[in-house]
């Protein structure tokens, strides 16, 4: 039992438990998600250098995130992100001839805080050229969630559209 309680606050309460997470998390996914540059901790706050997922459709790049959380919130069902931030946000897709479709339901299975999400910059790229061109859509997203699982509230404070 101490084993296990000293391996888990390892794993949370290190740096190098973050990494070994992460690689964890990077096999679970099959290959489609790398993650880079881990520093920190699970227990409070983290950054990684890049996120990057690609499936057959969608390829997602995420650039110098950082989040500092209270992760003991879950224990209340409760996700408490204090500060989530990224420098880049880069999206690609193949294109899709089917039409969109609204979700049945928009409800969400805890409760959410985010008291502040920073986004340097939003960028809409290629598939077929993942790092290549890409168009700037958003520069300096500033902005606060809150949500109790049914309703969401977004307050948005700066955001510049290009």
């Amino acid at each position: 039992m101490l084993a296990l309680l000293g391996g888990t606050a390892w794993l949370v309460g290190s740096e190098s438990g973050l990494q070994v997470v992460c690689r964890g998390i990077e096999r679970l996914a099959g290959g489609q998600l790398v993650l880079q540059g881990a520093s920190g901790s699970l227990d409070r706050s983290f950054a990684l250098r890049s996120l990057h997922w690609r499936d057959a459709t969608l390829d997602l790049q995420l650039e110098d995130l950082q989040l500092d959380w209270r992760p003991a919130e879950l224990l209340q069902s409760r996700l408490a992100v204090i500060r989530i931030a990224a420098a880049t946000l880069r999206i690609a897709s193949l294109p899709n001839d089917e039409p969109l479709t609204v979700p049945d339901s928009l409800r969400l299975p805890l409760a959410i805080e985010i008291g502040q999400l920073q986004l340097g910059r939003l960028e809409i790229g290629e598939y077929a050229h993942p790092d290549g061109k890409a168009a700037t859509v958003v520069e300096t997203l500033v902005a606060s969630l809150s949500s109790d699982g049914v309703r969401h509230h977004l307050n948005t404070d700066r955001k510049s559209v290009v």
